[in-house]
């Protein structure tokens, strides 16, 4: 039965780190680079 708690709690942990994610469109921590357009990836922020 702990792998059901186990789940359950990394489910809360994604859904926050996902609302906190798209709550802050300015701060993405994967294409967050001061040289964006060297890795040819787009700012979208």
């Amino acid at each position: 039965m702990h792998y059901i708690k186990i789940t359950f709690f990394a489910g809360i942990l994604a859904g926050i780190f996902f609302i906190w994610v798209s709550a802050i469109p300015t701060f993405d921590p994967f294409v967050y680079d001061e040289s964006t357009t060297d890795s040819g990836i787009p700012s979208t922020g």
